[in-house]
């Protein structure tokens, strides 16, 4: 159930070495290549899939020694690439789409996501590429570049993304850097960019320059220069080869932080505050935490939603009976408003704030929770840096859940989540401070 979002993480070593193992430059054998490049239809989307693909094609077609190859593009639904995969409305269509018959797949992520919360388009992008690599097609990730200010992080995401998910990145956002094709406003400079992200898709494949294909593109009779724009792509593909695109892990900032804990005389001790959900929370967490073989102490600070000062200062005295001895504490986020560091200053250094996203207004449906997927998501992100807890993504494991059985009710009275939704936020926090899966011996599990 529980995807260890760690992968996203990987050592420099390994992603200099994953870098270094990029395609560029190394002449794949003349043969039938068939592309799908997988991108979106909303307000969210980085590029045209479409454009892309046309260009990706006219360059096919002309490209000696590759007759039979063709490309073209599948625009999704969704205001994410995770979105179209789990959303009820729209994975039938794009469980279709990866289903169908081609060598390579080009996912093209969308920008505001990939930019702020680069988490949720990760599970899109991972599970489209497992799809992909179980049929034996070969996954790609092609890097947006939609404004100057927006690259550095952009492309750092990027690869991480495809290094967590085991694919190649290609970085296009860099080369539409260099030849300043960020939000082209002519249909001359729009064509211009959709052929250099795919010249840079096709030096990718095939090794080969993209100018060396017969296609000579025009716009109303006007060049697009594909010398300049076919070497450009090939430049960018071969500097990046090399570039270590980032040097930190983000374990300590992503939605999920894991961090092995070494509790004293093996007890786990946590405290919260809330209602009915964190209450319901609270009914699960000490029998997953048993299973796993420790003693567990809790303690309640009090009824109300979120995390205050006031809180704090409600829990001194607990917490001063209790010097170090404390794992985390939970609460829900949007209503987190003390910060994480405040809390540990009283007296628990060994202490991780814990906040996860939670419905505001009731749950209608199950596609009412997961329509709220997004935002939620994001205030409980915005809120969540501001004071520095860590996040549980609720709403990304109702999407999951959803995906495995959805005859799961989120909720049987269009207020408070259902058992099976407890049991699996309890097992997000414990899977998050112990380091790994819990032991899955728990009947309680049984539904999370």
């Amino acid at each position: 159930m529980i995807n260890k979002l760690t992968s996203l993480f990987p050592s420099p070593v390994l992603t200099v070495s994953l870098l270094l193992s990029a395609l560029a430059g190394t002449q794949l054998q003349a043969a039938a290549v068939n592309v799908r490049v997988l991108g979106l239809s909303s307000s969210y989307a980085s590029h045209d899939a479409a454009a892309i693909a046309t260009e990706l094609n006219n360059i096919l077609a002309g490209a000696s020694g590759f007759a039979g190859s063709s490309a073209s593009a599948t625009v999704l639904s969704g205001r994410t690439l995770t979105e179209a995969y789990y959303h009820p409305s729209y994975r039938t269509a794009t469980r279709a789409a990866l289903a169908e018959s081609y060598t390579h797949l080009v996912i093209l992520p969308e920008t505001e996501f990939l930019y702020s919360y680069p988490e949720m388009t990760f599970d899109g992008v991972l599970q489209m590429s497992r799809k992909a690599l179980q049929t034996g097609v070969t996954p790609m990730l092609l890097m947006p570049g939609v404004s100057a200010s927006y690259v550095s992080t952009l492309g750092t995401n990027s690869y991480r993304i495809a290094n967590g998910c085991g694919i190649d990145a290609i970085p296009g956002g860099y080369g539409t850097q260099t030849a300043s094709l960020f939000a082209p406003g002519t249909t001359l400079d729009q064509q211009r960019q959709a052929y250099l992200l795919a010249a840079m898709v096709f030096t990718k494949i095939t090794g080969l320059n993209a100018k060396t294909s017969s296609y000579a593109p025009t716009n109303g009779g006007t060049s697009l220069d594909k010398t300049y724009l076919g070497d450009l792509a090939l430049s960018t593909l071969t500097t990046h080869r090399t570039t270590v695109h980032y040097s930190t892990s983000r374990e300590n900032s992503g939605l999920i932080r894991y961090r092995p804990i070494t509790p004293p005389s093996n007890v786990v001790r946590y405290a919260w505050t809330g209602s009915s959900t964190e209450t319901g929370i609270n009914a699960t967490l000490p029998a997953i935490l048993q299973a796993s073989g420790f003693t567990v102490g809790n303690y309640q600070v009090s009824g109300t939603r979120g995390w205050s000062d006031a809180t704090t200062t409600a829990a001194t005295t607990n917490f001063n009976t209790y010097p170090g001895g404390y794992q985390w504490v939970y609460a829900r986020a949007p209503d987190v408003s003390a910060t994480g560091q405040s809390v540990i200053n009283v007296n628990q250094p060994n202490l991780l704030p814990i906040a996860y996203d939670q419905h505001y207004t009731g749950i209608s449906s199950n596609n009412n929770v997961l329509d709220d997927v997004y935002g939620l998501t994001e205030a409980a992100r915005s809120k969540c840096l501001t004071y520095g807890w860590v996040t549980i993504p609720v709403h990304l494991g109702a999407a999951r859940l959803n995906d495995v059985d959805p005859t799961i009710l989120f909720s049987s009275d269009t207020t408070h989540w259902t058992q099976p939704v407890y049991n699996m936020i309890a097992a997000m926090m414990a899977t998050s401070m112990l380091g790994q899966d819990p032991t899955p011996t728990s009947t309680i599990l049984a539904n999370a």
